[in-house]
């Protein structure tokens, strides 16, 4: 009798084995289609599996196949791959499409994509071919660029561009980076060096600042998120980065050093004046 895996147990398994597992919600659209269980990899593409099924194709090593046939991307959209090579047949090749063509082509490759293997990479889906541009067909690779925006919903002021390529004969799609667009302007440059001379003369000095919070007579504490502020959260934090490094290089000259394993960011003097 074969052991009943859990969800987290089969995906382990499967990764284990090369391959990914993914257990769609019931409540999401795709459940229908291909839920609750996908397993894909290099020849593998199975979807529209039960828990109990993924767990017999994985525990068995592949030897047991399905009662039921499995829906696979091979099987899937056989049509819609059809109709994307039939639209692109009127469509001129080795040139820019025009507007036109390209609203006339990204219904049917939107319908194909997931025939596609490779063509989820860089957590591509097909509801985002809707931005593809500069879209050119050299057959039997329709190549085009997409704005990926995943950068500035993390705070960055760039979209990375990406130029993806669909062959049409081995159903394989690959991208690569090409180039990023400025969407917004950038946090203007920070002399951190400068900035740390002047926090330093402040300490030595003993004020009393915003930014300074004194715990003792020899021991500071920088508030560095407020000294230091930027749209962009890599950018803060590698600022902030430079800050610490060159005030603690002008601290050390005078005595004071830069506690660890205490609240961040405080300084102190080893012996009081």
């Amino acid at each position: 009798m074969k052991k009943n895996y859990s969800v987290s147990a089969l995906r382990r398994k499967a990764s284990r084995m090369g391959l990914k597992l993914i257990k769609i919600r019931e409540n999401s659209s795709w459940y229908a289609q291909y839920g609750p269980i996908m397993l894909s990899g290099t020849g593998v593409n199975l979807q529209g599996l039960t828990t109990e099924e993924a767990n017999d194709w994985l525990v068995s090593d592949n030897q047991i196949r399905m009662a039921r046939p499995m829906k696979t991307q091979a099987t899937e959209k056989p049509g819609a791959v059809k109709d994307l090579t039939q639209a692109l047949r009127t469509m001129p090749t080795n040139c820019l499409f025009d507007d036109n063509q390209r609203v006339a082509i990204i219904d049917p490759l939107t319908s194909a994509w997931n025939s596609f293997d490779g063509g989820d990479a860089t957590a591509m889906a097909d509801d985002k071919l809707w931005r593809a541009e500069d879209m050119v067909w050299n057959p039997p690779v329709l190549s085009f660029k997409i704005e990926r925006h995943g950068g500035t919903v993390n705070g960055s002021s760039r979209a990375d561009v990406y130029e993806w390529g669909a062959n049409l004969e081995t159903l394989k799609a690959d991208c690569e980076k090409v180039s990023y667009r400025q969407k917004r302007p950038s946090d203007k440059r920070l002399d951190t060096k400068k900035l740390a001379e002047e926090i330093a003369k402040q300490i030595l000095g003993h004020q009393k600042t915003l930014f300074l919070e004194w715990l003792l007579p020899n021991r500071v504490r920088l508030r560095i998120s407020q000294v230091v502020t930027a749209n962009n959260k890599q950018t803060a934090g590698s600022r902030r980065a430079r800050l610490r490094r060159d005030l603690s290089a002008q601290l050390e000259q005078h005595g004071w050093h830069l506690m660890l394993n205490t609240t961040p960011n405080t300084f102190e003097k080893t012996t009081v004046p």
